[in-house]
């Protein structure tokens, strides 16, 4: 891990230490996470609506939201080991990978045009497609037509 990664990740650091820690930090100043959040990994302006901003303050600011979000970034112990009992073993169900690509202000995340996600899901699944969207992490937010058009394409392709 490089200074850049770990500039980008930070979030994976923070989030995994042990409780109550992060779910401190976080909720003291949930507003403040949330809008640095939304505004580094936003890549299209105008892409969160303010109804849309005003749940996810909503439930951003619920400590239960918070906790559990922190759980979740805990799981990577549990994930890593179930990784291991399944590693060499590949998922045979066909698999649609879309990913934000547009990296401008989140230099360092190793994704889009820095990382083949196509590849690393061929290593663990038989029938892989997908392809990078022009935004930052809120596909359904940034580009809701073309992911809702993806994701439709693959459902209705694998009825």
């Amino acid at each position: 891990m490089d200074s850049q990664l770990s500039f980008a990740w930070f979030h994976w650091h923070l989030m995994r230490q042990p409780s109550p820690f992060p779910e401190t930090l976080i909720g003291n100043s949930a507003e403040v996470y949330l809008n640095f959040l939304l505004e580094r990994w936003t890549a299209i302006d105008g892409a969160i609506t303010g109804e849309a901003y005003a749940e996810y303050l909503r439930c951003f600011s619920d400590p239960d939201t918070i906790r559990a979000t922190c759980l979740d970034y805990r799981g990577i112990e549990l994930d890593l080991k179930h990784d291991e009992v399944d590693r060499g073993r590949k998922l045979t169900c066909p698999i649609l990978v879309l990913w934000g690509s547009n990296l401008a202000k989140r230099p360092g995340w190793q994704t889009g045009a820095k990382l083949n996600m196509l590849s690393v899901w061929r290593d663990r699944a038989t029938n892989v497609r997908g392809k990078p969207l022009n935004c930052g992490h809120f596909l359904p937010e940034e580009l809701p037509d073309e992911t809702a058009a993806e994701i439709l394409t693959f459902l209705a392709e694998h009825e």
